[in-house]
């Protein structure tokens, strides 16, 4: 038993020393701003990001506490990870959302890390809550589209775990290569309904945006309709959802309890679209729709199986 000791308290100190080598340490964060690191934060909280909590769970980081909506739910592969951690995260959010975070609560959390998402794309000033927030602890920010994978580079680098990005980066390129995707030249819209005052309503995503980037990786080809670079998705009304006539159709509702993807089959335009008509048509769950358009390096295996499983039933040779 003495040994087992002795042998544990050597690779702790390893450990330790290693961690000790790689602090302090420099990392420039979305807005520029290049924050020093004295040691490893181990106190972290995530403001409104499901995607950085995504990430650091994928790195083997715990986080101690998130803002998130009290309505939202977290996607399945991230309770899982939360699960497989064996860690327990506070809701800091004011309720009911969105009213502002509760700032006496996050201070009793007593973090030493505050990760902010930055929808804006601007200075850290114009960020709301940025300035109280800095009041409680250090704030990094990261940015909310990530089409390169800088974002979860960035985090791998704050906390000194660039070894295991590395591994991640490699199983994901594992894993889409086990995607057999549609044969070449088969277009897939995707869109969601909704009902306003003036009947169905629905957005349509276009080709090349951002939530849809992880399709075009796996090999499938996304309708476009030509609209501004940049522009994730765009609202018609129910007589022009004849844009969605394609090969393939998949109604992508991503918030659970949504009645949206009844709204959109109710529609008689959407019931008389030939590819409606054909089978061509999918309503993909909550889910399968989050693993597409929130999509993580998390949610890699999930999004794989989902995607051959949706393909695998339709019948190209028709």
């Amino acid at each position: 038993m003495k040994a087992i000791i002795k042998c544990f308290t050597i690779l702790l100190l390893a450990f330790t020393c290693v961690q000790a080598q790689d602090y302090p340490r420099t990392v420039t964060d979305f807005s520029g701003r290049a924050i020093t690191f004295e040691q490893r934060p181990e106190r972290v909280v995530l403001d409104t990001n499901r995607y950085a909590l995504d990430e650091l769970l994928l790195l083997g980081i715990a986080p101690i506490g998130y803002q998130i909506s009290a309505s939202e739910e977290l996607a399945p592969w991230t309770r899982e990870a939360i699960a497989e951690l064996g860690i327990e995260l506070e809701n800091f959010n004011g309720q009911p959302y969105p009213t502002p975070p509760n700032f006496e609560r996050l201070a009793a959390m007593q973090p030493d890390l505050i990760i902010m998402l930055d929808y804006l794309g601007g200075q850290p000033e114009e960020l709301e809550h940025f300035k109280l927030y800095e009041q409680i602890a250090p704030v990094f920010i990261v940015k909310y589209t990530d089409l390169d994978g800088s974002r979860i580079r960035m985090l791998a680098e704050v906390f000194a775990v660039e070894d295991k990005l590395t591994e991640i980066e490699a199983r994901d390129a594992e894993l889409f290569a086990q995607v057999t995707p549609p044969p070449p030249g088969v277009e897939l819209a995707l869109g969601f309904g909704y009902k306003d005052a003036s009947g169905v309503a629905s957005q349509v995503y276009n080709g090349g945006s951002s939530e849809l980037i992880v399709l075009e990786r796996a090999g499938f080809t996304i309708k476009d309709y030509g609209r501004p670079e940049g522009e994730r998705d765009f609202n018609v009304s129910e007589e022009n959802l004849t844009m969605l006539e394609a090969d393939m159709l998949w109604n992508v509702a991503p918030y659970p309890g949504d009645s949206s993807a009844k709204d959109f089959e109710s529609s008689v335009i959407v019931q008389n679209l030939e590819v409606v008509k054909e089978g061509r048509y999918r309503s993909l769950n909550s889910d399968q729709s989050q693993a597409i358009l929130f999509w993580t390096p998390l949610a890699t295996p999930f999004l794989i199986e989902t995607l051959n499983e949706l393909v695998a039933n339709y019948d190209f040779e028709e």
